[in-house]
């Protein structure tokens, strides 16, 4: 099994517009098993894009964590902190879908992470955009 990989976002340089938005970032991806950090991509951030004035991350680590405790009746241990990270899967293509085709939780690609918690009984979570809480066996690998 795939360890997730870690996201930095970063806005890029001044790039906010006139209104404050969000117009341009860059993804960093950091690989936790090698120590190395790569540059994931970078990118324009416009109107026409779904999550144009979302904040990012879209949970929040607090909505995170309260979500974990509701759903599984778990805490989180202090450290480590809750971590945002990506997930190696396959969705594949509309023509030859992957095993995690009908995945909805998020976290497929740098770009849209979702959180990684440590939970208080010594088992890792992952809280989806869709504010379901997973472990790593629920993953679709």
């Amino acid at each position: 099994m795939s360890s997730p990989g870690i996201l930095w976002r970063k806005p890029w340089g001044g790039s906010n517009d006139d209104a404050g938005h969000l117009v341009a970032i860059v993804d960093y991806v950091y690989n936790y098993p090698h120590k190395m950090v790569r540059f994931a991509l970078s990118g324009e951030a416009s109107p026409e894009e779904p999550r144009y004035s979302n904040p990012f991350p879209y949970l929040s680590a607090e909505q995170a964590i309260a979500l974990l405790k509701q759903q599984r009746g778990v805490g989180t241990k202090a450290d480590p902190a809750p971590e945002l990270v990506f997930l190696p899967i396959n969705v594949g293509l509309p023509e030859q879908p992957g095993p995690a085709w009908n995945w909805r939780g998020g976290g497929a690609v740098p770009g849209d992470p979702i959180w990684l918690l440590a939970g208080a009984d010594g088992r890792d979570y992952l809280v989806g955009e869709d504010k379901r809480v997973y472990t790593l066996h629920d993953i679709p690998w």
